[in-house]
């Protein structure tokens, strides 16, 4: 296992992007470094393995999906507040949205 991340840890955004590019110049190069760049290592080396950078970076997607869909549901009610003249209903909006905010960043 790498020394600098645990199993199934997420791994960091250069890390992944540096193992897409040294994907890419496989690919570029032939066959043979593409198998080279799918080996598997024992321990694993998640900075490293090919497979475990493509695991990552589907990972990070779909964080970045959940993101999305989180202040789409939000914006509107963000969007709403700058235009409401009943402070009441203001402020039970607001608390809406750092209501799902606050739900999102938990469940992370």
């Amino acid at each position: 296992m790498s020394p600098h991340y645990k199993h199934n840890e997420i791994l960091p955004l250069p890390v992944i992007v540096a193992i897409l590019h040294e994907l890419d110049k496989a690919e570029a190069a032939g066959r043979e470094s593409v198998a080279r760049e799918f080996d598997m290592r024992i321990p694993e080396e998640p900075d490293h393995d090919a497979d475990l950078g493509l695991f990552a970076a589907a990972k990070m997607l779909e964080q970045l999906d959940q993101s999305k869909a989180l202040l789409a549901s939000v914006l509107p009610i963000l969007a709403g507040l700058l235009h409401d003249e009943a402070i009441t209903a203001s402020t039970r909006n607001l608390a809406t949205a750092i209501d799902r905010i606050t739900a999102f960043l938990e469940e992370k």
